[in-house]
């Protein structure tokens, strides 16, 4: 399948790859790739055909994978590992994306307290609650998310760092819900 623009996931305790294939034209593409026996298998097609710039999260302590559609979609799902189904926002009650999803956009998991959060295009800013199944609108961010944007979570002091387009490098601090400009 077209891997441009495409997301991928690893899960470490069964030494598998997820991968979600974006590009243009849109894909609905959806793959694993085992480690232990170098093989790809074709799992369930994504719901609603991913562009890029999807993103794409995974959820370990659950065994779910949750993707974020791209190119301007709201699209949200999530797919379960132990009965290789998606459910999301065009079938089921997962709720959609608040924002567009499109270039730039990244999306970070919060595993102590079940949150994930999304930096979409521009300034977007947005968490989503696992045990409650909402998206709640955060602080925008300073600066603007665009082409090779990247985001990681720092647990040990549960801050989010942002290196947006251009020279922008941000924190996010989790307990005070601001943005710091480094």
């Amino acid at each position: 399948g077209n891997v441009y623009s495409s997301a991928m996931i690893y899960d470490s305790a069964n030494t598998n790859i997820y991968l979600a294939a974006g590009g243009s034209p849109a894909s609905t593409g959806f793959y694993k790739y085992s480690l232990s026996t170098s093989t790809w298998t074709t799992l369930s097609v994504v719901p609603s055909a991913s562009q890029p710039h999807l993103t794409m999260i995974y959820d370990s302590a659950n065994t779910n994978i949750y993707l974020a559609s791209g190119n301007t979609g709201t699209g949200f799902y999530k797919y379960s590992l132990s009965t290789s189904t998606w459910t999301g926002s065009t079938i089921s009650n997962l709720p959609a994306v608040p924002a567009t999803v499109s270039t730039g956009s990244q999306m970070i998991y919060d595993s102590a307290n079940t949150n994930f959060y999304l930096a979409v295009s521009g300034t977007g800013f947005y968490r989503y609650s696992i045990s409650t199944s909402t998206w709640t609108t955060l602080s925008v961010v300073p600066g603007t998310v665009a082409a090779g944007a990247q985001m990681i979570y720092d647990t040990a002091n549960t801050n989010i760092y942002l290196a947006a387009s251009g020279t922008g490098f941000y924190r996010y601090s989790i307990s005070t819900s601001t943005w710091t400009t480094l």
